[in-house]
């Protein structure tokens, strides 16, 4: 019986670990808290779309940015099977959209086509103090 009881805790106080996480992003986006030279804050922020994104991935991902006035748009978004689109996982295959910052700077991407997608990932930085973006890098590896 103690036994039983120990198992049951154990699992409802793991289940409040995983719960009471501090950073709720999806798992395509990436926080990091840095300080520049002249000691303001900079928060990082790195998203990353991969062949083994999935569709729910994508649209948690826009929706968490949505809430952040960063908007992640598509024009185009094809999701597949991995084998000749017939067999095999949904797989991302195709993307091509913009991100706009809150500050009114957009940047376009285009990945994929007939051979192959391989990842997209699109960094960008938040000044704390001045309220400030930059989009640092996208990177597009077919």
């Amino acid at each position: 019986m103690k036994l039983l009881l120990t198992l049951v805790l154990l699992v409802f106080y793991t289940g409040n670990i995983q719960s009471t996480n501090l950073n709720d992003s999806p798992r395509p986006v990436t926080r990091t808290s840095i300080m520049d030279k002249n000691g303001n804050g900079v928060i990082r922020t790195q998203i990353l779309f991969n062949r083994t994104t999935s569709r729910e991935e994508v649209i948690s991902t826009c929706t968490f940015l949505a809430k952040e006035n960063t908007q992640l748009t598509f024009d185009r978004l094809e999701i597949g099977k991995s084998v000749f689109g017939v067999f095999g996982r949904n797989r991302l295959k195709y993307l091509s959209g913009s991100i706009e910052l809150p500050d009114g700077s957009i940047q376009k991407f285009k990945a994929g086509g007939v051979f192959a997608f391989h990842s997209v990932k699109i960094i960008y930085s938040n000044q704390m103090d001045s309220k400030s973006f930059l989009i640092e890098m996208i990177e597009i590896i077919d």
